[in-house]
């Protein structure tokens, strides 16, 4: 549908579409279209000098879909506190973190579980007491 909508010369995509596309490519398992989706949603938002909305989704579980899926990050480079980059086999990517959310916070080298949060920047691997604790 959202492919369609994409085709029509009248269609102007919105931002929450974009995103909502995006995240969607994750939820399917079309990970480097979404990847690059979240890619151009960045640079739309950046030229059209629009701030970004507080959008945010999980990577649901499809087997238990009020549950969010669990997977694993291992910390690639710690830069702050507040800022790290880790890799998820699951999805073959890297993604972004933050060390503090984790309890105790990771190393360098270090896998620890982890769910997938969409944000409007793309994947964030974040610890799972957040969804545990707001569920």
């Amino acid at each position: 549908m959202h492919r369609q909508l994409e085709r029509k010369t009248d269609f102007v995509l919105r931002p929450v579409d974009m995103y909502r596309h995006a995240v969607l490519c994750y939820q399917t398992g079309v990970f480097p279209e979404g990847a690059e989706r979240f890619r151009r949603l960045r640079a739309h938002v950046r030229q059209m000098g629009f701030s970004a909305l507080r959008l945010r989704e999980y990577w649901w579980d499809a087997r238990r879909r009020k549950r969010p899926r669990k997977t694993f990050v291992k910390v690639l480079r710690i830069t702050t506190e507040f800022r790290a980059e880790g890799y998820i086999q699951d999805l073959d990517q890297n993604v972004m973190l933050r060390p503090r959310q984790f309890t105790p916070p990771p190393k360098v080298k270090e896998v620890v579980e982890c769910h997938i949060r969409f944000d409007f920047n793309g994947p964030l691997a974040v610890s799972p007491r957040f969804f545990d604790s707001s569920s």
